[in-house]
């Protein structure tokens, strides 16, 4: 339960002395500053209504100085009732309901409200109350500063709406990225069935039929090259020499194959029905396309790494 703050004062009507605390210096600072906000004595009347609250409000000070019964809450409320201000002074329980208290010491209170109207529109109002004391300490009135938050709060809403959407996107980005490494290990693995599919078949049924083909065959290097082709069915040699970047051609493609299988040239150009000289001149272009030329590197050795 909040506990009043402050007695209420038994005098039952303002007197010209109630106003001299607030005049002078003290009532050109409060004109002058950047927030909008009022003043109100002990008696609860008006004793200050600076340009900012006349702006937002749209109520001149000379309607409202002077006077009380709540005259302030008119402008906020649409009717004479206790306010932020008044929970400071009071501390009633019904007017602390109305606020969503945001900060709390012995002499202020800071709030906000969606229940105030401004100008026939609904509005987020955000408030600081602070009591005013003399040089002896007694309070002799307050000071209720007023801000219309309006804009501010449907920026933060927005904001948030924003962060919530982004979050789900996020959520959603995530799970499609375990969706498609869950694709790709898939992927992953019907590749290597395929390759032990291939594998097997070129192990345990081609090779065999190969090698009861050169039992009968003396003529074997075909068959060799045959049976290398198959052993090497998954590797990427092939792939590697078919590359736009080295542009060998189909030809040279099948040269290579032989030089790596360990032919020599005479054998290569016995079994393509090509010269010598045919052969060596294929020899010398894969050489410059693979970047051999002028380097003392064996083509075998280095086709049979690649």
């Amino acid at each position: 339960m909040l506990k009043p703050m402050l007695k209420k004062s038994k005098r039952k009507s303002p007197c010209p002395e109630a106003f001299q605390d607030f005049s002078g210096p003290f009532s050109n600072f409060v004109d002058c500053l950047p927030d909008s906000c009022f003043v109100i004595d002990r008696e609860k009347i008006v004793v200050a209504w600076n340009r900012e609250m006349e702006r937002l409000t749209g109520v001149p000070r000379a309607a409202i100085l002077g006077k009380g019964r709540y005259e302030y809450a008119l402008p906020f409320y649409g009717q004479r009732r206790p306010i932020l201000i008044d929970l400071l002074l009071e501390g009633q329980e019904e007017v602390a309901q109305r606020y969503r208290i945001t900060k709390k010491t012995i002499d202020a209170l800071e709030a906000e409200t969606t229940t105030a109207r401004l100008k026939g529109k609904n509005v987020f109002i955000w408030g600081r109350a602070s009591l005013l004391r003399d040089p002896g300490g007694q309070v002799v009135g307050a000071i209720e500063i007023i801000r219309d938050v309006t804009d501010i709060k449907k920026v933060e809403a927005a904001l948030k709406e924003s962060e919530q959407r982004l979050g789900k996107q996020k959520a959603a980005l995530e799970q499609k990225n375990v969706d498609l490494q869950d694709i790709l290990e898939q992927v992953e693995t019907e590749k290597r069935k395929i390759q032990e599919n291939v594998m097997g078949n070129v192990q345990h049924v081609l090779l065999p039929m190969v090698k009861k083909i050169k039992l009968k065959n003396k003529s074997e290097k075909n068959l060799i090259l045959l049976q290398q082709a198959l052993e090497q069915m998954t590797s990427a040699f092939g792939r590697k020499l078919s590359c736009p970047g080295y542009g060998l051609t189909t030809r040279e493609i099948e040269i290579c194959h032989m030089i790596k299988s360990g032919l020599s040239g005479k054998e290569m150009a016995g079994l393509l029905g090509l010269s010598f000289n045919t052969i060596e001149m294929h020899r010398k272009n894969i050489r410059r396309k693979l970047g051999l030329s002028h380097q003392k590197i064996n083509l075998t050795s280095f086709l049979q790494r690649l």
